[in-house]
């Protein structure tokens, strides 16, 4: 098949880390594989590099580039031989849809993740796009989502239930697994001593991700245990970044933080990590950053919201989202677990992983669904 994933930017994320595994792993599989990205430059192009993988820069030129940008992605479309059009989040899912109506032959299959999305937190631009996503859907020849919770909210939006599978997101456990020697070199580079708990969260600086509670639980714990350190990996703009320092201070815990900004090194960054965290309040499906942190052998404490309990099941700790509280708790859980049980806590985490959110796993089963769909439309 010739497969053409479509996705804004290939930035450092999780749904475009999923994007850039899969198709990884259908250019392994025989398939000849494109990515064609609104904007380029993103970190995870590199990952592409020397696979085999054609990158395709549309070239969007800022957000009001609409006209211009859509007759390039129609005419990219008529003039490539493509079987199926696989795209990722909303706007792609809706260039997809309406580019894609100009060859009616060749499927249009959408990536959804988000889960009970509070829009009120966005911009009108973003509650747009959420809106005609949701008007577009019917149109999307599969919708493909990564967990129960997204595909439930998605139907509650309007989306078409009988066109909508799950399939949960690739974890490649080979690119992903302890290291001791990178754990010792991104610890030695941040000052966090061997004797010390190191917890952090690995997600974009956004409102969904809840980081001043994450801040606020870090005050909260650091009162009953003196060997803690913080760290918030990812990208963020500077005035949010600023708030957040001043709510560590604020919280009593500003010299236990470290705010590295986005990284490349992930597995070592995760193998640095005692306890890795998802403190988010909303919009979650099946979180990459929890699965990859399982797959390094970091034991997780995540908040009940959207799959992240299933993700985990019984190697982390659940708690409520929204509660400073309930997340100092559930650090202290996972504290007390490991001070029992050693390492079995993250040996049984990766063997979760291995055993049902591989990247093998989700490549074969994508590859059925793709499959069936180019064998329809030759019948």
């Amino acid at each position: 098949m010739n497969i053409t994933f479509l996705i804004r930017s290939l930035d450092v994320g999780g749904a475009e880390r999923q994007l850039a595994s899969l198709a990884r792993g259908l250019q392994e599989n025989g398939h000849c594989v494109a990515v064609a990205v609104f904007y380029s430059g993103g970190g995870l192009e590199r990952d592409l590099e020397g696979t085999g993988v054609e990158l395709v820069n549309l070239e969007k030129r800022g957000r009001w580039d609409l006209v211009g940008f859509f007759l390039r992605a129609v005419k990219f479309l008529k003039s490539h031989k493509i079987d199926v059009l696989h795209s990722y989040l909303p706007g792609a899912n809706i260039i997809a849809t309406l580019a894609g109506r100009t060859t009616p032959e060749v499927p249009v299959v959408w990536a959804v993740a988000a889960s009970n999305m509070d829009m009120s937190e966005y911009d009108l631009t973003a509650k747009i796009t959420y809106w005609l996503e949701a008007k577009l859907s019917k149109s999307a020849t599969l919708i493909i989502s990564n967990s129960e919770s997204s595909l439930e909210c998605a139907v509650a939006r309007g989306f078409p239930r009988d066109k909508m599978i799950v399939l949960p997101n690739p974890h490649d456990i080979d690119a992903f697994k302890y290291d001791i020697d990178g754990r010792s070199r991104v610890r030695r580079e941040w000052g966090v001593d061997d004797e010390e708990i190191l917890i952090g969260t690995v997600a974009r600086f956004d409102v969904m991700k809840d980081h001043p509670n994450f801040v606020r639980a870090a005050g909260l714990i650091s009162s009953q245990h003196k060997n803690l350190r913080f760290t918030c990996i990812g990208k963020s703009d500077l005035v949010y970044l600023d708030e957040l320092k001043q709510l560590a201070i604020e919280s009593g815990v500003g010299d236990k933080f470290i705010w590295p900004g986005p990284r490349a090194d992930m597995a070592d960054v995760y193998s640095a990590l005692d306890i890795s965290t998802c403190s988010s309040s909303f919009g979650e499906g099946l979180p990459n950053a929890i699965g990859e942190a399982m797959s390094c052998q970091t034991p997780c404490v995540v908040t009940d919201v959207g799959d992240c309990a299933r993700i985990v099941g019984d190697t982390g700790v659940v708690v409520l989202p929204r509660s400073a509280e309930a997340l100092a708790d559930g650090w202290s859980e996972m504290i007390a677990r490991m001070e029992v049980e050693g390492d079995s806590v993250g040996l049984k985490a990766r063997e979760r992983i291995v055993n049902e959110f591989s990247k093998d796993r989700a490549v074969y089963l994508t590859d059925i669904e793709l499959e069936k769909l180019t064998k329809i439309n030759h019948t």
